[in-house]
């Protein structure tokens, strides 16, 4: 691989079960071989995985996202890790300085913040949504304050998150509110990502 391996934080496999349905699984690299690439996950369930196969290998760095096409060679299970044997490919496409790409979605958010010892509450929408922060409908052009509380549903996940504002705009007349995640659990910025990333493979789907 042309990048350190030092720098790899982890990696994202595309692959399809065997009823042709697309899945994406976070995974930790284990090894880098002349010929393999060895990643695993850690799993409680059985994942049908038809081998071989083409998938697409995403491997998030320090420095961006890469991504490459290349062969699942076969899975192998030592409880309770999956490990998967892929061709190695050197042959990276670099495709973003940052892993956490937005997402349009519209669901149900409450922001909560402190005014003078008095805490406010106002009820909105979401615009769109990353791993890293949301933009939101306001009902109304309200002053809000650079730290705040959030409450998200994501698909019926209910999420406390601490959060900054960082900008307010005003989009076909409807004021909005950008913020950015300075204090989520691990588990709720995971589910996030995935569903952002499951969001954009039915997207595309749609448009083809």
């Amino acid at each position: 691989m042309n990048i350190s391996t030092d720098n790899i934080n982890y990696l994202k496999i595309t692959y399809r079960d065997r009823w042709n349905t697309q899945h994406i699984i976070k995974a930790t690299l284990k090894d880098v071989t002349q010929h393999d690439i060895k990643a695993c996950v850690k799993t409680e369930e059985k994942l049908f995985i038809d081998c071989p196969q083409e998938v697409e290998l995403s491997i998030v760095t320090d420095e961006g996202l890469y991504k490459t096409k290349t062969t699942l060679k076969y899975t192998e299970f030592v409880d309770p890790y999956l490990f998967f044997i892929m061709d190695r490919n050197d042959d990276l496409s670099f495709k973003q300085e940052r892993e956490y790409f937005r997402v349009k979605y519209k669901d149900g958010v409450v922001i909560n913040f402190k005014v003078e010892d008095e805490i406010k509450r106002i009820v909105c929408k979401t615009v769109d949504i990353s791993a890293k922060g949301v933009k939101v409908e306001l009902p109304y052009n309200y002053k809000i304050p650079q730290d705040v509380n959030l409450k998200l549903y994501v698909k019926n996940n209910e999420m406390l998150v601490n959060a900054k504002l960082i900008r307010n705009n005003v989009e076909d007349d409807i004021p909005t509110a950008s913020f950015q995640f300075v204090n989520i659990k691990e588990q709720d910025m995971d589910f996030i990502s995935k569903f952002c990333l499951q969001k954009q493979i039915e997207d595309k789907r749609k448009n083809m």
